[in-house]
């Protein structure tokens, strides 16, 4: 990442500064506790307790605030309720994690871009979109898992990126591509597209990647099991280290995802409780646990905010995380501008790339292809799930259709030289626009 820094690439620091002002502005607003927030927050207070606490997702995002919770002495006791003040407002101050993941997420998106096209304005446009996209904005800003899941999948693919690029540190820098995959699905399982991106494009790379961009030969050593086995003991390692922290199951219950709505708000029940895993081994706790969160997983049950996965892409039913009598709202509602921009960039790609075979051979249709395959590889599972699933599970699908879209904007650039102003100013205009729209729903300044 020594682009970032570099004095010929004064973009990077604009784009840098608009992920930091949109990230954290407003920040510790509103000061009390968003519907999600509810869950994110008492499990923090149940990992330094020691305490067992079940979760749909693996521990290591829970882990990461909670090492943070520690650090800045977050009390453990206090009842934490949705639209209620914090026990403390040190509770506040761990919204700074995911933001800082949330700038990230920008700058890794950036760099890829750069890594594989070479292009300054390619990278800027993709750093751009992210960076002004209202639902990541507002996804990062709270106590939640998302940004760290969106910054494990991109370091993974750019590590990945960096290990064929690389002269001397070919196996290392894929080893720790491995590793960040193993990572991203230790903190969603939605996080494995990262691993199924390397699975698939590793055997194709060298024909995959923009030979503008000088590529040293493939990280020798490697094959089927070694791609898997790491992510996957990166996985159990994490469950290790989690069974390590967790010595008590006091007071611990199990909840199914059988919940009803309360005031537009889910409410967990408590139909179903089990308690904490029964094994005495590792091995024993770390298949039982996973065995209850897959049956989450494929729970049936209903939120009215709720959406199918296929009207993701239209960027429909926004979700709303806090709501007063102020009529201050937090809302999770996409940039049309950017995501349209994608879902036009999906069906343009899959054109030029069945119908052209000039474009499919160029480095411009090569590329295409990897971000369309990773914004499929992050969507298309999603028809496989029962439970109720939201707006913002498309962020990883999201992430590759920017960068595709920033690439065939450079691609229509280069192609059309009498209208690159044009284009370029169409492209800005509508996310710029679109962002403008739903900012009475991104920030809360009071």
């Amino acid at each position: 990442m020594k682009e970032f820094f570099r004095s010929t690439h004064p973009e990077v620091w604009v784009i840098l500064a608009i992920a930091v002002l949109t990230r954290f502005l407003f920040i510790f607003n509103p000061a009390i506790v968003v519907t999600d927030e509810y869950h994110f927050s008492g499990f923090t207070q149940d990992y330094l307790k020691g305490r067992y606490s079940f979760d749909i997702h693996p521990p290591l995002g829970k882990l990461i605030i909670s090492g943070a919770a520690s650090v800045i002495g977050i009390p453990t006791d206090g009842k934490i309720e949705v639209g209620k003040a914090y026990p403390s407002d040190k509770f506040l101050a761990l919204r700074i994690v995911p933001a800082f993941f949330g700038v990230m997420v920008v700058l890794l998106l950036w760099s890829l871009v750069f890594e594989l096209s070479g292009s300054r304005l390619a990278s800027f446009l993709g750093g751009f979109f992210i960076a002004f996209d209202n639902s990541a904005i507002v996804q990062s800003k709270l106590i939640l898992l998302d940004s760290m899941l969106w910054f494990f999948i991109l370091l993974s693919f750019w590590l990945f990126v960096k290990s064929f690029k690389s002269e001397k540190y070919k196996k290392e820098l894929l080893v720790f591509s491995l590793i960040a995959a193993g990572m991203a699905g230790s903190v969603k399982w939605t996080g494995w597209s990262a691993l199924l991106m390397i699975i698939w494009i590793h055997p194709l790379a060298q024909k995959l990647f923009n030979s503008n961009v000088k590529l040293t030969s493939q990280p020798k050593g490697f094959n089927w099991f070694s791609l898997v086995s790491i992510p996957l003991a990166v996985y159990f390692l994490i469950f290790t280290i989690y069974f390590g922290i967790v010595k008590t199951d006091e007071g611990n219950r199990w909840f199914s995802l059988n919940y009803v709505a309360a005031a537009g708000s889910p409410i967990y029940t408590d139909i179903e409780f089990l308690n904490s895993p029964r094994s005495n081994t590792i091995i024993g706790r770390f298949l039982e646990t996973n065995f209850y969160m897959f049956g989450g997983n494929i729970g049936s049950a209903v939120h009215p905010s709720a959406s199918p996965f296929w009207l993701w892409p239209l960027g429909q039913k926004p979700f709303p995380y806090h709501f007063d009598n102020n009529q201050n709202l937090v809302v999770f509602d996409a940039n049309l501008g950017v995501w349209w921009i994608v879902l036009l960039s999906v069906f343009v790609s899959s054109f030029l790339l069945v119908l052209k075979s000039d474009f499919r051979k160029s480095n411009y249709g090569k590329l295409s292809l990897i971000f369309t395959i990773g914004w499929l590889i992050n969507w298309a599972p999603f028809a496989a799930i029962s439970r109720p699933m939201f707006l913002y599970h498309y962020i990883p699908a999201l992430l590759f259709g920017i960068m595709l879209s920033a690439i065939l904007i450079k691609y229509f650039f280069d192609k059309y030289q009498n209208r690159r102003f044009f284009i370029l100013a169409i492209c800005i205009g509508a996310v710029v626009v679109g962002f403008i729209l739903k900012l009475p729903i991104t920030f809360v300044s009071i």
